[in-house]
């Protein structure tokens, strides 16, 4: 017996478009995400979670040779942040910056890194000494805004602008491994390490349960070392520029601690 071929199927075939239809779907192929890893997934939606926030909290521990710089900032989804700095001495304080094409930073010292500052200065000599105690004298409980430029506003700028640069692209978690889950600052977290072709030294550390918010990252690269800390996703910030009253400019404020 013949069996006759389904109504359905002799319309679809004599439709007008069924060619190219046909055709468009012979080229369909899964997403990329079906061919990552477990671990590249975690990282990929760790990065989403970070670019998607509102807002973080990002403290930082830089070192380079005898150089250590340590900040703690909040930080907006447009790279605005307010937070604390430290250098070491004389250069601790707190630090705001707001983003742009020409972006501006703002950088009140604690009494601490004045008093600093001026122990160095007055090991100097006296004209150093007093150099230093009049700027010092004109900046008590003031924000010293930062001169603009690469060198300026724009490299603390640049700071803040790291959680939107984390896994910006693809190939920053491709190959990457996931270690066994351990306990870190009271979290259940899993370790992600780069792949064995990448080059670099590091480690992320994402949530355990639940959506795998990036937590930490520990990095080192061309002799510096860097730990990264997240948290308080979402968390309300607000950051202003400061009022006319309290802020000075020195013309040459590039270098006018120079001691």
């Amino acid at each position: 017996m013949t069996r006759a071929v389904p109504e359905v199927a002799v319309a679809a075939r004599d439709e007008p478009g069924t060619e190219w239809l046909a055709s468009g779907m012979e080229r369909i192929e899964p997403p990329a995400v079906l061919h990552m890893t477990h671990a590249e997934r975690l990282l990929a939606s760790a990065s989403d979670l970070l670019h998607r926030a509102g807002s973080v909290r990002m403290a930082t521990d830089m070192r380079k040779g005898t150089q250590r710089v340590r900040t703690d900032m909040r930080i907006d989804r447009e790279g605005n942040c307010v937070g604390g700095f430290d250098g070491g001495p004389g250069n601790r304080g707190t630090l705001v910056v707001l983003a742009g094409p020409e972006p501006e930073a703002y950088m009140r010292f604690s009494e601490t890194a004045l008093a600093e500052l001026q122990t160095m200065a007055d090991g100097r000599g006296a004209t150093v000494s007093a150099r230093v105690r009049d700027r010092i004298g004109q900046m008590r409980g003031k924000y010293v805004k930062a001169r603009s430029g690469p060198k300026g506003a724009e490299a603390l700028a640049k700071g803040c602008a790291v959680p939107r640069l984390i896994g910006a692209g693809e190939d920053e978690w491709k190959g990457a491994r996931e270690l066994a889950p351990v306990r870190r600052d009271g979290r259940r977290v899993i370790p992600l390490v780069p792949g064995p072709d990448e080059g670099t030294e590091g480690v992320a550390y994402v949530d355990a349960g639940g959506k795998p918010y990036l937590r930490s990252l520990r990095a080192k690269e061309a002799g510096m070392t860097a730990d990264l800390r997240f948290s308080a996703y979402g968390a309300p910030v607000t950051v202003r520029r400061p009022a006319a009253s309290d802020v000075v400019e020195f013309a040459d404020e590039g270098s006018m601690f120079a001691l």
